[in-house]
């Protein structure tokens, strides 16, 4: 992992659903957080945007709770799922970059 996130912590930032088969989709609002944006938000039928994850993105969002970091998320998933997900780092690296440009976690 990349040395300056390796012992960072990421914690959910946005509310998520999960589908029937047990995988997240994460709600990221369609306007910003100010006045302006949660008032048409309110007026629209479809406000967020949702992000599908799969079953290893909807993994490990379960474990971004702020108490985990980012280089035992990656044991946790070669654990859980060994070959598949080779090499860790660099999947992990672009998957918490995608969610950190998308205001979905923060860094503790």
């Amino acid at each position: 992992m990349q040395g300056r996130i390796q012992h960072l912590r990421p914690k959910r930032n946005r509310d998520a659903e999960n589908t029937e088969d047990y995988l997240t989709v994460i709600l990221i609002p369609k306007f910003g957080d100010h006045f302006i944006g949660r008032w048409l938000m309110a007026r629209m039928k479809r406000p967020f945007f949702r992000l599908n994850l799969d079953e290893i993105g909807s993994f490990v969002w379960a474990h971004c709770d702020g108490k985990t970091d980012v280089d035992e998320i990656g044991r946790k998933l070669e654990d859980r799922f060994g070959e598949k997900v080779k090499p860790v780092q660099g999947r992990l690296g672009l998957f918490f970059e995608r969610l950190e440009r998308s205001k979905s976690i923060i860094w503790c």
